[in-house]
């Protein structure tokens, strides 16, 4: 008798570690992204304070 998993339940799990993997790459991508836009408002909103003389160094 088969009493060991089909291949249905093998399809089953390469599936789920691929999402698994796919959603642990999308989320850092995301957060790299989200830093990236951080740094750069930051940089503008300096630049702009600077031309506008409310920093003078």
């Amino acid at each position: 008798m088969n009493t060991g998993m089909g291949a249905g339940m093998w399809l089953f799990w390469i599936v789920l570690i691929v999402i698994v993997v796919l959603a642990i790459k999308f989320t850092m991508t995301d957060a790299s992204r989200k830093e990236g836009q951080e740094t750069d408002d930051a940089l503008a909103l300096v630049k702009k304070r600077y031309a506008s003389g409310e920093i003078d160094q």
